[in-house]
């Protein structure tokens, strides 16, 4: 999904509840956006995607390790399908899909 805004909440905690800072990112026509982690400073990052539903079961709660990403490379869940990216280190695979109607209407 291409030109979509994310909203990407960066931590020194995993629970990012609490004191974290937040950065506007938008994806190419490729869906991807570059977020250099070098920059932000932080330990857990989480992300959303403006006028799109997580494609997982509770996204509110899932943080991720800049650690992990960096050293392993992560692909979040997929609730939405059965596809599935291959694991790349320094690379974060989150799914997402549009949202219905009634997802709109309950921001």
């Amino acid at each position: 999904m291409g030109g979509n805004r994310l909203l990407v909440f960066f931590s020194d905690s995993q629970d990012l509840r609490g004191n974290r800072k937040s950065s506007p990112f938008v994806t190419g026509k490729d869906g991807i956006a570059e977020v250099r982690l070098d920059l932000l400073h932080a330990k857990w990052i989480q992300v959303f995607s403006d006028w799109n539903h997580v494609c997982s079961d509770s996204p509110n709660q899932i943080a991720f390790s800049f650690e992990s990403i960096r050293r392993e490379g992560v692909v979040a869940p997929n609730t939405c399908g059965k596809t599935r990216a291959q694991i790349q280190a320094g690379t974060l695979t989150i799914y997402a899909r549009p949202e219905t109607f009634l997802e709109k209407m309950s921001h």
